[in-house]
Parts: C-alpha cells; sequence; structure tokens
C-alpha cells in the first residue's frame, strides 16, 4: 500500500465507509507505527482522536436502523483502536515514570567509583618519564616513537613532542630500552619494532628494546600483559620473576602479580614453552599453566575467556574466590578493598562483568547473591555479610 492509498483509506475511517477488513488493516499499520516510534502522541493529540472515534462510532451506531448487526463489526473496531490509543499512551506514559525514576533514584544514590582507562607512563633509558596521552589508545615503536594514530611522542632525530610540553628535552640517540608501566585503573597498548603486540593490564611494568637483536626478541613483565607475537625465526621470550614464556608465533596471555606468588600463563593460539627453575612444560591452545614460588609448574585445560576477558572487555568469573575477584577489580577500579567479615572472601561467584561498567554493576549482582553486601566510602569499598 503506498502513501496515496494509504490516504484515501484513512479518509474512508473517518467518513465511516471503511469495511471491517479495512478497518483491520489500518489497525495493523497504526499498532506497527506506534512500535517504531520513540516518543508517543502527546495526551492532547490522544483526546482529540478519542472524541474523532466516538463521533465515526455514534454516526455508525445512529445511522444503522435496524441493521446494528451489519455495523457492529465496525464500530466495534472503532472501539478497539481507540482503546489502543488509550492503553498504548497509558504504557507509554507508566514506562516514562519509571525510567525518570530510576534516573532519579541513580542520581541520588550511593557514591559509584568509575572504570579504568588509558593511562600509562613510559620511561626512557635515561629516567626521563613521559606521561601517555589519555586520549590515544597505544603507541608503536619504529624508527621513533609514535601514538597509533601517527602523532609522537619521540622522534628518532631527537624531538619529543608529548614531553616538551612537561620539560623534557631528549638528546642524543633512542634509549636502548624502554619500560610502559600502567597504574591501577590503567591500560595501554603498544606495538613493538618487530609488529607484536602488548595489551598492558593495569598496574603492571613492562621493559623491552626499542630495536630487538638479531638472535632473540625478550620483554621484561610484572603484572598482567596479553600478547600477539608476530611469527620471526627468532624466539619470542616474555621474562618473569617466576619463569618465562618462550614461543615462535602466538597469542597468549601472562599474569605475574607479585603480590600473588603465581605466574599463570593461558594460550590461545599456537605452541609455547614455559620455563621455570624447575621443570619446562610445551602447551597447545586452550590450556593454562600456573607456577608458584618454588618452580612447580601446573597444567590443566581452561576456556581461555576466563583469563583473556579483560583484552575483549569483560570479566569471566567462574566459581571464583570473592578475594581474588576483589584483587582483580581493585587495580583496575583503583579502590581499596576491606572485608568487614573475613568468611565473605571465600564465597564463590559465577558471572560476567562489563570492563568499563561502574564497580557498582557488579556489586549489586554480588548483592543479590544474598550472602554479601557493601558500602563505598570514597575510593574504599566495604564487604560484609548480608
Amino acid at each position: 500500500m503506498d502513501k496515496k492509498e494509504a490516504q484515501a483509506l484513512y479518509q474512508k475511517y473517518v467518513n465511516g465507509t471503511c469495511s471491517p477488513e479495512e478497518i483491520a488493516l489500518l489497525e495493523i499499520a497504526f499498532l506497527h507505527y506506534l512500535r517504531g516510534r520513540k516518543d508517543m502522541p502527546s495526551e492532547r493529540q490522544i483526546q482529540d482522536a478519542g472524541r474523532q472515534m466516538k463521533q465515526v462510532i455514534y454516526n455508525h451506531v445512529a445511522q444503522s436502523d435496524g441493521g446494528r448487526k451489519r455495523h457492529w463489526y465496525r464500530w466495534a473496531a472503532a472501539a478497539v483502536l481507540v482503546l489502543a490509543l488509550g492503553v498504548g499512551y497509558g504504557l507509554w506514559k507508566i514506562e516514562e515514570r519509571r525510567q525518570a525514576g530510576n534516573m532519579i533514584a541513580q542520581s541520588s544514590a550511593e557514591p559509584d567509583i568509575s572504570p579504568g582507562g588509558k593511562r600509562a607512563t613510559l620511561t626512557l633509558e635515561d629516567g626521563q618519564t613521559i606521561e601517555l596521552s589519555a586520549d590515544q589508545t597505544g603507541i608503536v615503536i619504529d624508527d621513533g616513537i609514535t601514538y597509533t594514530d601517527g602523532s609522537d611522542v619521540v622522534n628518532a632525530g631527537n624531538t619529543d613532542v608529548d614531553s616538551a610540553k612537561q620539560g623534557f628535552h631528549f638528546q642524543g640517540a633512542m634509549a636502548s630500552h624502554l619500560v610502559l608501566q600502567t597504574p591501577k585503573g590503567g591500560e595501554y597498548h603498544v606495538i613493538l619494532q618487530d609488529g607484536t603486540e602488548i595489551w598492558l593490564n593495569a598496574e603492571s611494568t613492562l621493559r623491552y628494546p626499542l630495536e630487538f637483536d638479531r638472535k632473540d626478541r625478550v620483554v621484561q613483565l610484572s603484572g598482567e600483559a596479553y600478547f600477539e607475537v608476530d611469527h620471526d625465526e627468532r624466539p619470542f621470550a616474555v621474562v618473569t620473576d617466576l619463569g618465562e614464556v618462550n614461543v615462535y608465533g602466538t597469542a597468549f596471555n601472562v599474569k605475574a602479580y607479585p603480590d600473588e606468588y603465581l605466574v599463570q600463563t593461558t594460550l590461545v593460539t599456537g605452541k609455547v614453552a614455559f620455563a621455570t627453575m624447575r621443570m619446562t612444560v610445551m602447551m597447545n591452545p586452550g590450556e593454562l599453566a600456573v607456577a608458584d614460588a618454588s618452580g612447580h609448574v601446573e597444567k590443566r585445560k581452561t576456556d581461555p575467556n576466563r583469563q583473556i576477558g579483560w583484552r575483549n572487555g569483560r570479566y569471566v568469573f567462574r566459581e571464583r574466590r570473592l578475594e581474588d575477584i576483589m584483587r582483580e577489580l581493585a587495580r583496575w577500579y583503583d579502590v581499596e578493598v576491606y572485608y568487614q567479615d573475613e568468611h565473605v572472601k571465600d564465597i564463590a561467584f559465577t558471572g560476567d562483568l562489563l570492563r568499563y561498567d561502574s564497580i557498582t554493576a557488579f556489586l549489586r549482582l554480588l548483592q543479590r547473591t544474598g550472602e554479601v553486601s557493601y558500602r563505598i566510602e570514597g575510593m574504599q569499598l566495604i564487604l560484609f555479610s548480608k
């Protein structure tokens, strides 16, 4: 039905000459129209339409004489349309009030803690530290050091665009090693000279050369990072305090926070060797290797999303202890966590959390378990039994 036909049909409806089938067709079209709208007609418009429909109904009944059955379907259908308008408007107003109430409740509710963002520093060999832009997603190591959009961080020819504004004056040849560091609540991305990409998680430190040598490629990690290593004849090694991961070209995650006394390596694609002072294990995709302070390594199957979800903007928890979960979230949200009741640390939790949501999105889910409640005091989070 084109626009001209629709207008003609509408006029027939107003004139009271529509057949029951035509009335039904108009009703369906109108309801589809309402579903597609983001707003609804005003209450005044609804009332005007109602009066017009009532008049149409009255005309149908008044003109029917003794043949009321013949006209029943017409004015009944018209009544249905008026009812649909009224009910639709009423439901819409209820929803509008509910959403407004939610907004007011959220704005006047408890304090919240925002997620982290793009925050990191880059330290040169001579000790100069550059605060990297929070408006950029990462840096690229090539002839110089640029942001991923091509703008300069450090030029190979002696100029430091960002640090010059902060009082730094880079002179001479480029430093041989660089240190990328994220604080609590920070993350950053770096593309190394060989094409390898590394995503650094919160409260982590990565030390790497400006240019790899001809024999091997070695970086040092404290904290957590996700690696996509470019294929090369030279082996690539990630060195941590408790062991190292040796690869040739693959995607994997390494978690090596000093306060956890463990190193976890999760392999996504390819093949790696995970070595400690005591043993070496070969890993296949979908495996997790955990090394403790003694050098012992335990390997098991895993769903990699549990370990690398942060890289894809999610946290995935499956029967994880609350204390372990909160240690991870504390780094990202830069919050101090305290337990009013010690036993809540051992409560197991399963769920997914969007990494860039506020922390209360998770806390409300946690509270629904009926076992834990919380309160926020500034940048402190207190958990206790419900």
